[in-house]
């Protein structure tokens, strides 16, 4: 889901959509609620069937599904709209290419909602040197 998403926003247009959306959507609602039940389909059930999967399982805490997805997708959004805008710009540091970002995006969200026991079980079964 994140590939697809950081996807999404390497098309030129998604950042300028996104603009669009976010400054028109309050004076037309009906825009809003189209592109809202598309991205439900898309990306939100699929998000939230797949954490209540891992609920189930043990492996994250409980958390209601729209904060997880807002918390997940936040970022992404952030990112996109950011690499758009500094594109004229050399950052002072280098800009992780989109797989090294994902990897530690989603380590890092799966980390924090993991279950201590999960945690516990992950880090034992991990090479020896990740378990420093």
């Amino acid at each position: 889901m994140a590939r697809n998403y950081v996807r999404l926003f390497s098309e030129p247009e998604t950042p300028l959509l996104l603009r669009i959306l976010l400054a028109e959507g309050p004076r037309h609602p009906e825009l809003t609620r189209r592109v809202a039940g598309q991205m439900f389909q898309i990306l939100i059930i699929p998000m939230a069937t797949y954490l209540q999967r891992q609920v189930n399982l043990g492996h994250i805490n409980p958390i209601p599904p729209l904060a997880a997805i807002l918390q997940f997708f936040g970022p992404l959004m952030v990112r996109g709209l950011l690499i758009e805008n500094l594109k004229a710009v050399t950052p002072p540091f280098p800009m992780p290419d989109d797989e090294t970002m994902i990897e530690h995006h989603v380590r890092t969200f799966l980390h924090g909602l993991a279950t201590d026991e999960y945690r516990g079980r992950m880090k034992a079964n991990a090479p020896e040197r990740e378990r420093r």
